[in-house]
């Protein structure tokens, strides 16, 4: 019954990271199921890897109980070219410009953390924009230590912060 299904991911899947890069991150996953050849996820940030083990969970499970049956090809090849726009998404690898939605002090620290992996001493400049109601000045403090140079821009939405009250918060 597929109703009924607990699975502790971080039990069953085994995810190593092996390489980094803005192409990807290079991986290993192990499962009771066996190992999968090394494939590179298309999406940055070692978050991604907590949910990547989730969906190799749910496919194994899947593929055990289900009318359905996903292949180890069709899964790489879907991993493989996964884009979630705005999401550490390069729009260009030289100089090295990325996109992220981040909007919190969480997704400001996981993109720091990121942005240190993937590009360690590189000054960074962020363009920046949030809603009123969210913690601008705590994004700002968690991203604050890999920025470089900072600008402040309106977004399209009536509860937008202005440029300069953003500003406010970025110093």
């Amino acid at each position: 019954d597929l109703n009924q299904a607990l699975i502790d991911v971080r039990e069953a899947v085994s995810v190593k990271l092996l390489d980094e890069t803005l192409d990807g991150q290079r991986v290993k996953v192990e499962t009771a199921s066996g190992a999968y050849r090394p494939f590179t996820l298309g999406l940055l940030g070692r978050h991604q890897l907590e949910n990547l083990a989730s969906v190799i969970a749910a496919v194994e499970y899947l593929n055990d109980v289900g009318p359905v049956e996903i292949s180890e090809e069709a899964l790489r090849t879907g991993l493989e070219g996964v884009m979630w726009p705005a999401r550490l998404q390069v729009l260009e690898k030289e100089p090295p410009m990325l996109l992220d939605a981040a909007h919190n002090p969480a997704g400001a620290a996981a993109l720091a953390r990121t942005l240190e992996r993937l590009l360690p001493g590189r000054p960074v400049a962020l363009v920046v924009g949030m809603a009123s109601d969210k913690d601008a000045a705590g994004f700002m403090r968690r991203i604050a230590p890999r920025v470089a140079q900072c600008w402040t821009v309106p977004i399209d939405n009536p509860r937008g912060l202005t440029p300069e009250e953003m500003q406010g918060h970025a110093e």
